[in-house]
């Protein structure tokens, strides 16, 4: 299960290339992009210098709107429209919500230890917010508690969420793969740590390694201060 509604990269920068574009008719983007816009802010504010790689260029984002068909006049225009959208993304508090980050130090997590099924008695599924707490899901990833470092799952592993009678459970219920397989990444080519999954509140999932061995496991859910409580029904006057 991956995140719906979120693009992974700018609008502009995300836009499949049209078959016969040509690179020669285009400018060269040699100059280094300045902070344009809150999101970009917000980037500073969570990675610091890195987030400079995140930074889009006016003549960037020229090339990628000329692919698509905006005339040159029309480009300043659509430059707007893009950090217009961007500001958007960023709330009051001058955040943007970025999901799939992995925990740092001193984050709440949950972990469920899978020392009995696996062959590393240091490993254990950690959940997480991850950006998602607002969508009623916990992002996931195998962490050995061992060397404090996520790793990623074996391609013989299988996790699936199981259906569970009475709950939406069945609404998701079946294989579930990485955001990184969603997205057409090889698991050799996945980056060590770098697996993510991500499951709403509650499920029931299920992972099996080789040999039949199975163990099934519960993900967190979030509980909250105020909840309703009874009170005798109250009459309109």
């Amino acid at each position: 299960m991956s995140p719906q509604g979120y693009s992974k990269l700018p609008f502009a920068l995300n836009t499949p290339l049209p078959s016969t574009a040509s690179a020669e008719s285009l400018p060269n983007a040699t100059a280094v992009p300045k902070m344009r816009n809150a999101f970009e802010q917000s980037l500073m504010t969570e990675f610091g210098a890195k987030a400079h790689h995140f930074y889009v260029s006016d003549e960037l984002l020229d090339q990628a709107f000329t692919l698509i068909g905006i005339p040159p006049e029309d480009l300043k225009a659509k430059r707007e429209w893009y950090d217009d959208r961007m500001n958007s993304m960023v709330d009051k508090n001058g955040h943007a919500r970025i999901i799939g980050l992995k925990p740092r130090p001193g984050e709440r997590v949950y972990l469920v230890d899978l020392s009995s099924v696996s062959d590393n008695p240091n490993l254990s599924v950690r959940f997480f917010d991850g950006g998602l707490d607002n969508q009623g899901a916990f992002v996931f990833d195998f962490y050995d508690c061992k060397t404090f470092k996520a790793v990623n799952s074996s391609p013989d592993w299988r996790v699936s969420i199981v259906p569970v009678v009475g709950t939406m459970s069945f609404l998701y219920a079946g294989l579930l793969r990485s955001w990184e397989a969603e997205e057409g990444i090889r698991p050799e080519n996945i980056k060590p740590g770098e697996e993510r999954f991500s499951v709403p509140e509650g499920v029931t999932l299920e992972l099996e390694l080789p040999g039949g061995r199975k163990f099934r496991f519960t993900a967190p859910i979030r509980h909250f201060d105020q909840v309703a409580s009874p009170v005798a029904n109250v009459q309109p006057h």
